[in-house]
């Protein structure tokens, strides 16, 4: 999962522990994604997969992402994730909080009725 550009960006995902559960929103669809974080932020030219490499542009949808990556100042950061359930845009969890940011903290109510909505859709 990635978020940016620069430091500040980073500072803002990187407040997450390795451990925590993280939703990814999908901007004018909902949620679609449940997963755990299991890497901390790095800069999206330093990031390593688990299988050992690192993202290369030809294997990106969005191969921009990588644009900046050897200027701290711009890049984007990534985190490592480790997805428990994942949807497409069209099985979206709608009609949930959203915050516009990049980064929030969830209520737990909220937090309870995503993890509601992705354990119906296995």
């Amino acid at each position: 999962m990635t978020a940016g550009p620069g430091p500040e960006t980073a500072r803002l995902i990187d407040e997450s522990a390795v451990g925590d559960s993280v939703y990814a929103y999908l901007s004018g669809h909902g949620y679609v994604g449940l997963g755990e974080i299991v890497a901390r932020a790095t800069p999206i030219g330093k990031f390593v997969l688990p299988d050992g490499s690192h993202l290369e542009a030809a294997s990106l949808e969005r191969p921009r992402i990588l644009e900046h990556e050897d200027d701290l100042e711009r890049c984007e950061y990534a985190i490592g994730v480790r997805w428990i359930k994942t949807v497409s845009a069209q099985e979206a969890i709608k009609g949930i909080w959203a915050s516009p940011g990049t980064v929030c903290r969830l209520s737990q109510a909220t937090v309870s009725r995503l993890q509601q909505a992705f354990v119906s859709q296995t």
